[in-house]
């Protein structure tokens, strides 16, 4: 699955596209690639600034239900807006909470991707 762009708020740019590790490999028994799945779960939205390689969502393949792998994505860096952004996106962030709307996540409290990732799902290394 391909990571969907995510919506950047008082940032440089607007939204960025979350960065995969590239070919995601698991083993699986002949005859059952049919099976494969994978799913993308990500933040809805980030607050800026935010470090370069941090983990913004995850990936997870999974036969038959059973979970194979589970990698992290990362963020590219993302530097604070002018202040005309930073204000015009407090107030957009305002009206979209009183929608209901989960408030971005700060994307410099965001934890580090981790490089060992792609083993993530628990299985032997």
């Amino acid at each position: 699955p391909t990571p969907d762009p995510v919506p950047v708020y008082q940032g440089a740019v607007r939204e960025i596209v979350p960065l995969g590790p590239g070919a995601i490999t698991v083993c699986v028994p002949r005859g059952t690639t049919d099976r494969l799945s994978g799913r993308y779960d990500g933040r809805s939205a980030l607050l800026a600034p935010v470090t370069e390689g941090s983990t913004v969502g995850r990936i997870t393949i999974s036969i038959d239900g059973q979970t194979l792998a589970v990698v992290p994505v990362a963020a590219p860096e993302v530097a604070r807006g002018t202040w005309v952004r930073r204000t015009w996106d407090s107030i957009r962030m305002a009206f979209r909470s009183l929608g209901g709307a989960e408030a971005p996540v700060p994307g410099a409290d965001l934890p580090q991707a981790d490089s060992a990732g792609a083993n993530a799902g628990g299985g032997p290394e």
